[in-house]
């Protein structure tokens, strides 16, 4: 009998224990909380964005910063949730912020970027365009003294200028060229993916040259490749610089696609090879994909730095012997410890490779 009665308090119990995992589990799948969108790119000119908001309950909305509002903070079922974000009136910085939707335990948050207003828009033609970015002058620290080439240094950047939100993409260097950048390496094609909206790449520093001219052939513009120096202190994220190892983060993963998410798994890998721009977090200055997926051509010529001061350096005027030209930012098959921000590379001007492309300046 005493087995029976121990057996029935057990089964007593633990059906007890269900009862209440059950109710825990309905009263937070009865909360009913789901928006229409959750992640939006804003001009600095700002815009209402009208959120659908579809709820069971009463839901409560805010904002973490002051240059984005709600009309309405607190509802009650399905509705439309208005959101004002301001204009942005810096030429420089770009901004980001957050609206969080909550009922009860149940949160959902909407992440609004916004560019800054001194971005420039390049036209090539009504279907083909792409943003230049500007960097404010300053000065930082270049190199990371891990090398005898790579000595720490100050480097003053004295003029303002601008350098690209992205790297060239495959669909504008086909835009100006009437070519894909691989048409001379099609064994690679499949294998490091041809795609519109990721970076060119199989294109040598020679053949960069050609594009610039006729970029600026076609738009009457001044483009050309940046120095190393505006390439790192844009990397870093010049005078808004938060002094991290990528160029966005400490976490290699938020800002770029390198061998830890892009080629670690081999040929098989889905993710293999580069990968669309502007699909990782973009730096303090809103440039995307200065670490990873391609490497970047500088105008420099590699030579060891030197411990002095620098005022917008250019490297050697003329070749050294055996040098090649500087190219920077590791790429989609790199360690991460090959895509740290001060670590530097160069090839041969007309070499052509899987992990180069180009980012532009003017």
């Amino acid at each position: 009998m005493k087995k029976y009665i121990y057996l029935f308090s057990v089964l007593a119990v633990f059906a007890c224990s269900k009862e209440k995992m059950q109710d825990a589990y309905v009263s937070t799948e009865s909360h009913e909380l789901n928006i229409s969108e959750d992640n939006f790119e804003v001009d600095y000119k700002g815009q209402t964005l009208k959120i659908e908001i579809k709820s069971n309950g009463k839901w409560k909305a805010s904002s973490n910063v002051d240059w984005i509002t709600v009309d309405n903070s607190e509802r009650e079922g399905h509705g439309v949730l208005n959101i004002t974000v301001a204009e942005n009136t810096s030429k420089y910085y770009s901004r980001a912020g957050q609206v969080n939707i909550s009922y009860d335990v149940v949160k959902r948050p909407i992440s609004i970027r916004q560019e800054q207003a001194g971005i420039l828009k390049v036209v090539i033609d009504n279907k083909h365009r792409f943003n230049m970015i500007p960097v404010e002058r300053g000065t930082f620290t270049m190199g990371d003294n891990s090398a005898d080439d790579n000595v720490n240094h100050q480097v003053e950047i004295t003029k303002d200028y601008y350098i690209g939100e992205t790297e060239v993409t495959q669909l504008i260097w086909l835009a100006v060229t009437g070519y894909m950048p691989t048409e001379s390496g099609k064994q690679w094609e499949d294998t490091y993916k041809i795609d519109v909206n990721n970076p060119a790449y199989y294109i040598s520093y020679n053949d960069c040259e050609k594009f610039i001219e006729q970029l600026n052939a076609k738009t009457g513009m001044k483009f050309r490749f940046p120095t190393e120096a505006e390439w790192e202190f844009a990397a870093k994220g010049g005078t808004q610089s938060k002094g991290y190892k990528y160029a966005g983060s400490n976490n290699i993963a938020d800002v770029a696609w390198y061998k830890g998410n892009a080629s670690g798994l081999g040929l098989k890998d889905p993710a293999y090879g580069t990968h669309e721009v502007k699909t990782k977090q973009p730096n303090e200055l809103g440039i995307y994909d200065m670490t990873g997926n391609v490497r970047e051509w500088c105008s420099d010529w590699y030579e060891p730095y030197s411990v002095e001061a620098q005022t917008d350096p250019t490297g050697p005027t003329t070749k050294p012997r055996s040098a090649g030209r500087v190219y920077r930012g590791g790429t989609w098959g790199s360690e991460a410890s090959d895509c740290l921000l001060n670590k530097r590379d160069s090839h041969a001007d007309g070499t052509r490779s899987q992990f180069v492309g180009l980012r532009l300046a003017l």
